[in-house]
């Protein structure tokens, strides 16, 4: 749930960051020069280990306090809008199935998650402390448990090709018409990824449309530049953009 206005400080315990970590884990977001001290303090009372942080890239007071602290940059956060009302939503390219998953389908989406994810380098893969973590494992986790727990307001797309499911993406309303899209993956066997991953938006887009959402937000890594160019080719815009930091206590 992001929007230009919204900076107010928000931070919590992560258990399934401790779960994965073996470690008592914080995340923070919209962080800024006034609120460090409030979320430091945040962390000691709750004997924190680790902290995930996040700020905007134009708070540089911000990521230099957490860096003079002992905190590592991770990774940066391109959040693009897309209105889904002025602009016309395109066509899939009709060479997959796009489509809503279907019950006992919740294996098959965190199978394809562990397969495109097994290498990726995101947050926690820039942080040589966790070295021994899975990328496959932790997104793998995410992706499983947004299908087993999907409802109304929590959508899962899957791109079907030959009866198999190629990639899935999922979508969430996260408040009165908005709507993010969280996660896609796409497995590697399932060739012409970047086209699977278009058609794949185009559903979330969809489905977040026919849920009363006017505009819908896409996180993607700087470094993902085949996913930027996709979104900017579907009519999204730049909007917003965080600096990930860990800062281990």
């Amino acid at each position: 749930m992001i929007t230009g206005k919204d900076t107010k400080l928000r931070i919590h315990l992560s258990p399934r960051d401790r779960e994965k970590f073996g470690i008592i884990s914080a995340r923070a977001e919209e962080i800024t020069p006034e609120n460090l001290d409030e979320v430091f303090s945040f962390c000691r009372r709750e004997k924190a280990g680790l902290l995930i942080a996040r700020c905007r890239t134009t708070e540089l007071g911000a990521a230099q306090a957490l860096e003079k602290n002992g905190a590592i940059l991770t990774d940066t956060l391109v959040v693009y809008l897309r209105n889904l009302v002025r602009t016309p939503i395109p066509e899939v390219s009709g060479k997959y199935l796009i489509r809503e998953i279907r019950p006992g389908e919740e294996e098959a989406v965190r199978a394809v998650a562990e397969e495109a994810f097994r290498d990726y380098r995101g947050h926690y893969g820039a942080d040589r402390r966790l070295e021994g973590v899975k990328s496959g494992e932790i997104y793998s986790s995410w992706a499983g448990r947004a299908a087993r727990e999907r409802d109304d307001t929590h959508g899962v797309i899957l791109a079907e090709k030959n009866g198999e499911v190629a990639g899935f993406a999922l979508v969430r309303i996260s408040r009165p018409g908005e709507g993010e899209g969280t996660l896609e993956g796409v497995s590697p066997r399932a060739g012409r990824r970047s086209l699977i991953q278009r058609d794949m938006a185009i559903g979330g887009m969809n489905w977040t449309r026919q849920r009363g959402a006017k505009r819908l937000l896409a996180s993607v890594s700087l470094n993902n530049v085949v996913m930027q160019k996709i979104v900017i080719r579907l009519g999204y815009e730049p909007f917003l953009s965080y600096h990930t930091f860990h800062l281990w206590l």
